[in-house]
Parts: C-alpha cells; structure tokens; sequence
C-alpha cells in the first residue's frame, strides 16, 4: 500500500485517481527530483491542492472550507503514520495485515 491510497482511504476530498506516478524531464530539478535522484529515496511525494475546491463522491463542485483543509492536514499525518509505521514496518506480517483505517469528527 502507498501513501497516496492510504490518504485517500482516510479523506474523501483526496482523489487517488487523480495522482499521477513518475518524474517528467520538467520536474527533475525540484527538491522531490533531486530527492529521488541524488539519495535514492524511493517513494517521494508531493501533495498539491487546488485554491478553488474539488469534485465530491457525486460530482459535485465544493468550495475549500477551513475545516476542510485543517481536515486534509490531519488526514496527511495520519496517512503518513499509517504509512511509514504499519505499511513499511520490518515487523511481522499478522501486524501488516490487520491495518485498519478509521476516521474520527
């Protein structure tokens, strides 16, 4: 499992769909390029969001609230400790296994 399904698991406004995997000649010399290429850490990524909204489960326009992106930046934390400390974890695997994600209001 990666980081991007985990967030997505956990934050509806979050599209997995959306993201795209790889490194185009263009963005070779960001920090996520330089990252990738330099000290060879496999799994880079950037999180990036619109200013206006997103698309709900219906296809619906919604407007970024405040709650909204606050929700996004708790979602982010959790999806990387999900991530870092379950999903690539050297213990067993019955611990990988049993991951379940939760969200809490």
């Amino acid at each position: 499992m990666i980081y991007p399904k985990v967030l997505s698991q956990l934050n509806p406004q979050f599209n997995f769909g959306s993201c795209t995997f790889g490194l185009s000649k263009v963005k070779e010399k960001s920090a996520r390029g330089v990252m990738w290429k330099l000290l060879a850490v496999p799994n880079i990524f950037t999180l990036e969001t619109s200013f206006f909204g997103y698309r709900d489960k219906l296809g619906m326009e919604r407007e970024f609230q405040i709650n909204d992106l606050q929700k996004i930046g708790r979602d982010a934390a959790k999806a990387l400790y999900i991530y870092s400390f379950k999903y690539n974890s050297k213990s067993s695997t019955k611990r990988k296994n049993s991951i379940t994600t939760t969200t809490t209001k």
